[in-house]
C-alpha cells in the first residue's frame, strides 16, 4: 500500500470514527456514569481482598475474646462494599436500558438519511438484504463496542492497575514478575486482534452476502417457480454458505490457537506466584493474610484478562462488522447539501436541455451533446427502440441520474441547483415499473400527497377507474398490498400508481408506459381520463403503443441517445423515417371509436 493509499485510508477510518462518535453527543452524561460504574468495580476487586487480608490477619493473631471486637470494623466496610457493589450494577443496567435502545435508533436513523441520499447505482449495485443486513451490524455492532470499551477495557485496566499497586505493598516482586507477564500477553493479544478483525470482516461480508442471495432469492420466487430452478437456487445458496462456513472456521481456528496460548501463560503465572508465596511463608516474610490477598488478587487478574482478551476479540469482531458495513454504505455524501441549494419555482413548466453529455457507469456516452427545448404545457412523446436512452431521458430530468456535461433547465432554473424536494413537487411520475410498498392502498396512493383527504383519494382512484374495484375489496382502501403490490395485478398496480400522480397534481407530468400493463378496453377509459389530467400541464409521455401518441403536440423519436425526429404524428409519417418504420412494424389499425378517443382536439399547439 503506498502512501496516498494510506492516507486516503486513514482519512477514511477517521471519516467513520467522526460519523460513529456524533453519535454519543448527547449521550455524555450516560458514559461518565459508566465510566463511574468502572471505577467503583475497578477498585472494588482489589479493596475486598484487601479487607480479607485483614480479618484474616487478625484471626491468626488475636485471642479469641478478642475476635469479635477485632473484626468487626473490617467485616462491617466488608459487607458494606457488598452492598454498594450490588447496587453498581444496578446502577450501570439503569444507564444502559436508557441508553442503548436509544442510541441504536439513532444511528439507524442517521444510516437511512446516508442511504437515501445514494445515488441510482448504489442500489443497481447492491443487494437490499444485504444492505439492511450491514445497518443491523453497524446498529448493534457499535452500541456492543461502547459497552465493551467502556464496560471492559476501562475497568478491566483499571482493575488490573489497582491489583498491580496493591501487591507492590505486599512485596514489589508480586508486581513486577505479574506486570511483566501482563504487558506480554497484552502484547499478543492486541497483536493478534488486527488478525481477528480481518477474519471477522471477511466472515460479515460472507454472511451478508448469503443473507442478501436468500432475500433475492424469495423476491424472485415466481420467477424460480416458473423456471423450476429449485435445484439451482439450493446449490447457489449451498455454495455461498460452504464460503461463510469457511470464513467462520478460519476465525474459530484462530481463536483457539490464540486460547491455548492465553491458557499456558495463565497457568505460568500461577505456578510463579504459588512458588514465591510458599517460599515467602517459609521465611516469614508473607503473612496468612499476604497469602490469601496475593492469590486472590492472582485470580482476579487472571480472570481479567482472560474477560479481556476474550473482549478485545469480540472488539476485533464488531469492529470488522460495523467498518465492513461502513465501507459499502460509505458515508461521504454523494449530492451537495439541499442546504445550500433554492428552491424551484416552476410557473410554464418550459423543460430545456443544453448540450448533455451522459453515460451510465462503465459504459459509452448515450447522449452526446445533445440538446432539445419542450415549452410548458407542450405533450410530448418519447419513442424509439428500446434501449435507445427514452427513460434515461426521463430520469436525467428527475436527477436520479446526473449529467457528466451540459444542463437540464426547468423554466430558466438548472435542476442540478435546486433542492431534490422542491424538484421533486414540480414533477409527478408514473413509472414503467409500477412500485407498491407493503402497506395499505391508502398509504400508496397518499403517497402523492401525504396531506390529502379520503375524499381525494377516492376522486384520484375514480378518475383512473380503480375506484369500484378497491371499494369491493372487504378492506377496501385499508387492504394490504403485499411486498411490491403482490396481491394485485399488474394492471391494478398500474392504476394505483397512476391514482397516486393524479393525486400529486404537479405542473410536470411524466409517465414512461403508463397503461402498457392495461388491458384495451381499460387503456381507453384511462387514456380519456389522462387527456383531461395532462390539461395545462408540460407532459412527457414514454410508449411502445404509437396509436397513444396521436394526441401529442410533439412526438420526439430518440435512437442512440440522438433524437433524430421530431414532430406531430401526421408530420412524422409523411417524413417516412424511423417513427414511420415503427409504425408500420406496429401495423396499427384503429376501429372508428378508438379514433374518436385518440384523435379529440390538441391542448396545445405544437411547437
Amino acid at each position: 500500500m503506498n502512501t496516498t493509499q494510506k492516507k486516503v485510508r486513514q482519512s477514511q477510518i477517521k471519516d467513520k470514527w467522526a460519523f460513529l462518535s456524533s453519535n454519543l453527543d448527547s449521550y455524555r452524561w450516560h458514559i461518565l456514569g459508566f465510566f463511574l460504574v468502572a471505577i467503583f468495580w475497578a477498585v472494588d476487586v482489589s479493596l475486598r481482598p484487601y479487607l480479607l487480608k485483614l480479618i484474616l490477619d487478625r484471626v491468626a493473631i488475636s485471642h479469641p475474646s478478642y475476635i469479635v471486637y477485632q473484626l468487626m470494623y473490617p467485616a462491617l466496610i466488608y459487607i458494606g462494599l457488598s452492598f454498594l457493589f450490588n447496587l453498581n450494577f444496578r446502577f450501570y443496567s439503569l444507564i444502559r436500558f436508557k441508553m442503548m435502545p436509544n442510541l441504536k435508533q439513532d444511528i439507524i436513523k442517521k444510516l437511512a438519511q446516508e442511504l437515501l441520499a445514494k445515488n441510482h447505482y448504489f442500489y443497481q449495485d447492491n443487494f437490499t438484504g444485504a444492505v439492511s443486513a450491514k445497518i443491523e451490524n453497524i446498529a448493534n455492532g457499535f452500541c456492543e463496542l461502547i459497552s465493551l470499551f467502556i464496560d471492559k477495557f476501562i475497568s478491566q485496566f483499571l482493575a488490573v492497575i489497582f491489583a498491580c499497586v496493591t501487591m507492590y505493598f505486599v512485596h514489589p516482586f508480586f508486581c513486577i514478575i505479574t506486570s511483566g507477564w501482563m504487558m506480554l500477553y497484552l502484547l499478543v493479544s492486541v497483536f493478534c486482534s488486527k488478525h481477528i478483525y480481518y477474519l471477522s470482516g471477511n466472515l460479515s461480508e460472507a454472511n451478508n452476502n448469503s443473507t442478501g442471495n436468500i432475500v433475492d432469492m424469495f423476491s424472485g420466487m415466481l420467477i424460480i417457480r416458473l423456471f423450476c430452478s429449485r435445484d439451482h437456487e439450493e446449490k447457489r445458496v449451498s455454495a455461498l454458505g460452504l464460503k461463510s462456513m469457511e470464513a467462520e472456521k478460519r476465525l474459530s481456528w484462530f481463536m483457539l490457537k490464540l486460547n491455548l496460548f492465553q491458557g499456558l501463560s495463565f497457568l505460568i503465572i500461577q505456578i510463579l506466584c504459588l512458588t514465591f508465596l510458599m517460599y515467602g511463608r517459609k521465611y516469614n516474610h508473607i503473612s496468612i493474610g499476604d497469602f490469601a490477598l496475593i492469590l486472590t488478587i492472582n485470580l482476579q487478574i487472571i480472570d481479567s484478562l482472560w474477560s479481556l482478551s476474550a473482549d478485545i476479540s469480540r472488539f476485533s469482531s464488531e469492529f470488522g462488522k460495523v467498518f465492513q458495513g461502513l465501507n459499502l454504505i460509505s458515508l461521504s455524501g454523494d449530492q451537495k447539501s439541499d442546504k445550500e441549494k433554492s428552491t424551484l419555482r416552476v410557473v410554464h413548466g418550459e423543460i430545456d436541455f443544453r448540450n448533455i453529455y451522459f453515460k451510465h457507469q462503465n459504459a459509452k456516452y448515450l447522449y452526446s451533446n445533445q440538446s432539445v427545448k419542450i415549452k410548458g404545457g407542450q405533450k410530448v412523446g418519447l419513442v424509439g427502440y428500446s434501449g435507445g436512452g427514452k427513460t434515461t431521458f426521463i430520469n436525467l430530468l428527475l436527477r436520479i441520474f446526473q449529467p457528466q456535461y451540459g444542463q437540464i433547465l426547468i423554466d430558466n432554473q438548472d435542476i442540478a441547483g435546486v433542492t431534490e424536494e422542491s424538484l421533486c413537487q414540480a414533477i409527478s411520475v408514473v413509472p414503467q415499473n409500477p412500485l407498491l410498498f407493503h402497506r395499505t392502498i391508502y398509504e400508496n396512493i397518499t403517497y402523492g400527497n401525504f396531506d390529502a383527504t379520503m375524499e381525494e383519494v377516492a376522486m384520484a382512484a375514480k378518475k383512473i377507474h380503480i375506484h369500484d374495484f378497491i371499494d369491493s375489496l372487504p378492506e377496501g382502501y385499508s387492504t394490504i398490498v403485499g411486498e411490491g403490490g403482490v396481491k394485485l395485478s399488474a394492471g391494478q398496480r398500474q392504476r394505483i400508481v397512476i391514482a397516486r400522480a393524479v393525486l400529486k397534481n404537479s405542473p410536470i407530468f411524466l409517465l414512461d408506459e403508463a397503461t402498457s400493463s392495461l388491458d384495451s378496453i381499460t387503456e381507453r377509459l384511462i387514456q380519456q381520463s389522462l387527456i383531461s389530467l395532462m390539461e395545462n400541464k408540460t407532459t412527457i409521455v414514454i410508449a411502445h403503443r404509437l396509436s397513444t401518441l396521436m394526441n401529442m403536440d410533439r412526438i420526439l423519436v430518440i435512437d442512440h441517445g440522438e433524437i433524430v425526429e421530431d414532430g406531430h404524428h401526421d408530420e412524422l409519417l409523411q417524413a417516412h423515417g424511423l417513427y414511420k418504420s415503427l409504425w408500420d412494424t406496429q401495423n396499427v389499425r384503429l376501429t372508428p371509436n378508438v379514433k374518436k378517443i385518440y384523435q379529440k382536439p390538441t391542448l396545445c399547439k405544437a411547437e
